[in-house]
């Protein structure tokens, strides 16, 4: 199957992987958002820039962050991008499987979203102080939590519809509907708390553990999501 981008002659072809970089000669396959907007949704191959940046300079993407159209490698794509200049910094892609994704640069995990669309190494960061750029979310991926695209726009509330993990603002997270007070989606944004730290939720949600006892990794015990028991 193959579909061409509007205004461009340039033809996506599907079924690619990111872990084994299968498209043609000067080509990479890259996330994409199929039809729109700011969640990557498939992967496709798109034209290798014939100077491409490699992970940690600085790139650019071609109109949207999303478009799947950047100046990085084969094996990096550009994030974390200024929706008002196009630019960010290439990340590199997992290496291994799908199956047993693993990153080659030290402080970096692999955090898969996305249905698997998106498997970048990145860095950690804490859910409870957001402590990622203007124009980022941390939310789960790899061994913890990461640093990724903000794309709730206008939406993203506590308690609105979401799709993606990035769909919710910054201090909320995309989890199923029986979980949110008043969800009628299948899923909707609820807010990051930390566990044992008063009535941070409002009722009659309350914080809970967002890790089953004892399978936190460290540094994130405390972290807690609020939903319903």
């Amino acid at each position: 199957i193959s579909a061409c981008l509007v205004g461009s002659e340039m033809c996506i072809r599907d079924s690619c992987s990111t872990y084994e970089q299968d498209c043609p000669p000067e080509e990479k396959c890259m996330p994409w958002a199929s039809g729109g907007g700011g969640s990557w949704d498939d992967l496709g191959c798109f034209e290798l820039d014939p100077m491409p940046q490699s992970p940690g300079e600085g790139c650019m993407v071609e109109g949207t962050a999303a478009s799947g159209v950047d100046n990085c490698d084969e094996w990096s794509m550009c994030w974390d991008i200024d929706p008002e200049t196009n630019t960010g910094t290439c990340v590199a892609f997992c290496v291994g499987s799908a199956a047993s994704p693993m990153c080659d640069a030290p402080q970096r995990t692999c955090a898969q979203s996305n249905a698997g669309v998106l498997a970048l190494c990145l860095p950690l960061c804490d859910p409870l102080l957001q402590t990622c750029t203007e124009g980022s979310s941390c939310l789960p991926g790899g061994g913890g939590f990461v640093c990724q695209p903000d794309a709730s726009g206008d939406g993203g509330g506590v308690g609105e519809p979401c799709r993606f993990l990035n769909d919710c603002d910054p201090g909320s997270f995309c989890t199923n509907a029986g979980s949110v007070n008043g969800c009628e989606a299948s899923a909707c944004c609820s807010a990051f708390c930390e566990v044992g730290v008063g009535d941070n939720c409002e009722a009659p949600s309350s914080c809970l553990p967002f890790y089953p006892k004892g399978t936190a990794p460290l540094g994130y015990e405390n972290v807690g999501i609020c939903g319903l028991e």
